[in-house]
């Protein structure tokens, strides 16, 4: 189901199962992604009530390519981290983890609100793991 903003016709984003919303970075702004997303999915007066309300996330994909795919994915922040990489394990056949810069796996079983809190927005899905050389992050 795609959503498009009339207010913002360059945005557009796919809902995906779970209540997960993704959006290609492919030739889009930033700022204006991350903006046409809290004018749709964000929470305040006009908008969802902040328990409906999703985080956005940038994700970029490390699937061996020379060129990186870059997503925008908006999961509601009381769902685990794990339904975010099993949209991304689907997407890329794989069995894929989030690694740190320092190569420290981030949990699954996180909340969402608790990995924004300690992460930031940027994450990056690695597409080739291996997952019994996997530590992950306290």
């Amino acid at each position: 189901v795609e959503l498009l903003d009339s207010r913002c016709p360059f945005s557009m984003f796919t809902t995906e199962s779970g209540g997960l919303i993704l959006c290609s970075g492919e030739g889009r702004e930033e700022k204006k992604v991350f903006a046409a997303f809290r004018e749709q999915f964000g929470a305040g007066p006009n908008n969802l009530p902040l328990e409906d309300a999703k985080i956005l996330f940038k994700v970029t994909v490390e699937d061996g390519s020379k060129v990186k795919p870059i997503f925008f994915a908006g999961v509601p922040q009381d769902r685990k981290l794990q339904e975010l990489l099993d949209l991304f394990n689907t997407k890329y056949g794989s069995q894929g983890a989030f690694l740190l810069k320092a190569g420290y796996g981030i949990s699954p079983s996180k909340m969402i609100g608790s990995v924004f809190m300690k992460y930031g927005l940027e994450l990056t899905f690695h597409a080739k793991v291996d997952m019994t050389r996997i530590a992950y992050a306290a």
